[in-house]
């Protein structure tokens, strides 16, 4: 991800935000496939994006983007999955 992009992000830029979110958009949906234990992916990818976009201003610096994205992503995907099994009968 370029740095500059992601600076502007953290400042509020909503282009920049958005383009953010669709360069992430399939690293974000692969790295869901592979570590959410729910087959219904699509919500937790909507919802790591969704903090992502609120959440920018608090990244702390522009290079760990995208390790803070794919924390953002691991821990969405335990919530929807606890979600699933919560829903399941007994």
């Amino acid at each position: 991800m370029p740095v500059a992009l992601i600076e502007e992000g953290q400042q509020g830029e909503r282009l920049a935000i958005d383009r953010l979110l669709d360069l992430s958009q399939p690293d974000i949906r692969r790295y869901a496939r592979m570590n959410c234990k729910t087959e219904d992916i699509d919500d937790a990818v909507q919802d790591a994006m969704w903090l992502v976009y609120r959440r920018i201003g608090a990244l702390r610096m522009a290079t760990a983007f995208l390790s803070w994205l794919f924390e953002i992503v691991r821990r969405e995907c335990q919530r929807v999955t606890r979600r699933a099994l919560r829903m399941q009968p007994l």
